[in-house]
């Protein structure tokens, strides 16, 4: 047995090969706009929910607060949004978008939109095919055992 080509032939190694390989294209893509993918993401939470509190970003971008925390002070700082203090309680904060950062955004969005409809030379349809794959993998619900038929079974048993 060879563990080089079951290891390269596992769907984790796999999933992980493509996703390097998208993200080195979105970040080559968000590049062009000053702009991180992340950053392009945490934007259009803001034209679409206009005011977000700095926990609710973690949370929708699945990142760690510390890590949200970094991001905002780095997108304040590059005047892609600003922070308002809350009219009641002081202590709260809220998040909303700049004319400038909704303007990036857009333009690395269209970029991004474009980059996943020439994605490797996969079709529309394969694309829709491998989002829904790929949303079934991530969903939270875990799935029944079932008999591990993968490459890495071998490993398993050894």
């Amino acid at each position: 047995m060879n563990y080089i080509d079951v290891f390269t032939n596992s769907l984790s190694y796999k999933l992980k090969k493509a996703q390097q390989s998208v993200q080195e294209d979105y970040l080559r893509r968000t590049a062009e706009f000053g702009l991180t993918p992340t950053q392009v993401y945490a934007l259009c939470i803001l034209r679409d929910k206009k005011l977000v509190k700095p926990s609710e970003f973690s949370e929708l971008l699945r990142i760690s607060r510390p890590s949200a925390t970094t991001l905002l002070n780095r997108m304040e700082r590059d005047k892609l949004l600003h922070r308002l203090p809350d009219k009641v309680n002081r202590r709260q904060v809220w998040v909303v978008a700049t004319k400038k950062g909704l303007g990036l955004m857009q333009k690395a969005h269209a970029s991004l939109a474009k980059e996943e409809t020439t994605l490797r030379g996969l079709t529309p349809a394969d694309i829709k095919e491998l989002k829904q794959l790929l949303d079934t993998l991530s969903s939270d619900t875990p799935k029944p055992l079932e008999e591990d038929t993968s490459p890495n079974a071998e490993i398993q048993e050894a």
